[in-house]
């Protein structure tokens, strides 16, 4: 990531702009397809988060798709043919089946020379086109570390991300679904009901001590949430729609009796656009719901831990101190592997 960039609990997934996309990972009915997972095997160390996603390629609406040995579904990037002027990008899939396909013209392989490091160019030239093709097939998210794809906005449709994001991402999708398995093999898989997984979510993640006073971190979680929440006594908020570079958007209209308090709190943790506020040419403060809500996640996960650790539950009626739990406990339900894929599944890292 950019030095400086927000990073969302839950990354934001961008759709090819310039191509008909009649099925989506997040349709519904007939609009809908799997969740579509690249992984840059040359980069992506073995790791928790990796395990999840070979895992979940077990899942009948996943398809998770790497570059080495570890995977079952196999992508394989040619060297560039002058001739042709393209790059061969295939996949062999684990039933037998396969994907002939290429990535045309010269100028991706070029980007990634120009772009890379001393010595790399092979490497850079590898990168670009593996994640054009990856972007050419509808990714949902292409997972890597290396800085070049992560960095490049050529390559933007490709969905590049870190693996503690796709698996976010994953958990995302699943959770729509009402699908809550945590764990699948070849012929099995460990499933958790809504009520089950939000609560092992939350135990996990009782972790910070902060207050609610005034000005306080978590206090300004707080209004980030209940300034807009509290419109509901209103008239309803309104939204309207903008169109630039063949996009759409739409952006809510901040009341004219809440702009001076959003502001301020939002002048405290960040900046108007990090938070997705912009004034525009008419006065008016609007607002990207998604990104405002992405950026302040984060914050508000950190202030519910801080006012449940702070509560003194110990003093409360009927409460035995003696019978309190300290930890949660190790059973097959809130043991440590189950919770840490919970928390990334959850895209609480």
């Amino acid at each position: 990531m950019l030095p400086g960039r927000l990073v969302a609990v839950i990354p934001r997934i961008v759709h090819p702009r310039f191509k008909r996309t009649d099925k989506i990972a997040f349709g519904q009915g007939e609009s809908a397809r799997p969740l579509r997972i690249f992984v840059d095997g040359e980069t992506v160390p073995d790791s928790p988060e990796l395990e999840i996603l070979q895992k979940f390629a077990n899942h009948g609406a996943v398809e998770v798709i790497g570059t080495d040995a570890r995977f079952a579904n196999l992508l394989r990037v040619g060297t560039y043919d002058a001739r042709g002027a393209f790059t061969s990008w295939d996949i062999e899939f684990s039933g037998g089946g396969r994907l002939h396909s290429g990535v045309g013209g010269a100028s991706t392989p070029e980007i990634g020379r120009r772009h890379s490091q001393p010595g790399q160019e092979a490497r850079a030239e590898r990168a670009m086109v593996m994640a054009k093709g990856a972007a050419d097939h509808g990714a949902d998210a292409f997972v890597t570390t290396d800085p070049l794809i992560l960095n490049e906005a050529w390559v933007n449709d490709a969905n590049p991300m870190s693996g503690g994001e796709a698996v976010a991402l994953l958990g995302l999708f699943l959770r729509t679904r009402e699908d809550f398995a945590i764990d699948i093999g070849d012929k099995w898989r460990y499933n958790f009901d809504r009520a089950l997984f939000y609560w092992v979510l939350l135990r996990a993640n009782l972790i910070l001590r902060h207050m609610m006073s005034r000005g306080q971190p978590c206090r300004d979680a707080r209004e980030l949430v209940a300034i807009l929440r509290n419109t509901i006594h209103q008239e309803a908020l309104r939204t309207i729609t903008w169109q630039s570079g063949g996009t759409r958007s739409e952006r809510v209209i901040v009341p004219a009796g809440i702009e001076t308090d959003l502001e301020a709190t939002v002048a405290r943790v960040g900046t108007p656009a990090a938070f997705g506020l912009s004034r525009q040419r008419d006065g008016r403060l609007y607002i990207d719901p998604g990104v405002y809500i992405e950026a302040i996640l984060p914050s508000v996960f950190a202030a519910l831990n801080g006012v449940m650790e702070a509560t003194p539950v110990e003093s409360l009626p009927g409460v035995n101190p003696a019978e309190l739990l300290t930890a949660p406990p190790d059973d097959e339900t809130f043991n440590a592997k189950t919770r840490q894929r919970i928390r990334l599944l959850g895209g609480i890292g």
